[in-house]
């Protein structure tokens, strides 16, 4: 007789700020949301999330996911397919 056990892990986690942290996540393919705030002011050069300034091809936005807050913030929230 096979036995096959199946084991399901879902942690659910906040990054603030550490984009090396959020980068390794994504790599190993740890990331389901993205849920991100842009702010309309650059100060210093920066860091970029994703590589090339571009969103990862395996996760989209839907129109409702995207709203403008005050002061020009763009909330945005990214998801990937199941």
């Amino acid at each position: 007789m096979l036995l096959s056990v199946n084991i399901f892990v879902s942690l659910d986690g906040v990054v603030h700020g550490s984009w090396q942290l959020v980068q390794t996540l994504h790599e190993a393919g740890l990331v389901d949301l993205y849920r991100l705030l842009q702010y309309p002011v650059v100060v210093g050069s920066g860091k970029r999330l994703f590589p090339d300034g571009t969103t990862p091809a395996t996760f989209a936005a839907s129109e409702d996911s995207v709203r403008v807050l005050p002061g020009g913030v763009v909330s945005l929230t990214l998801t990937r397919p199941r």
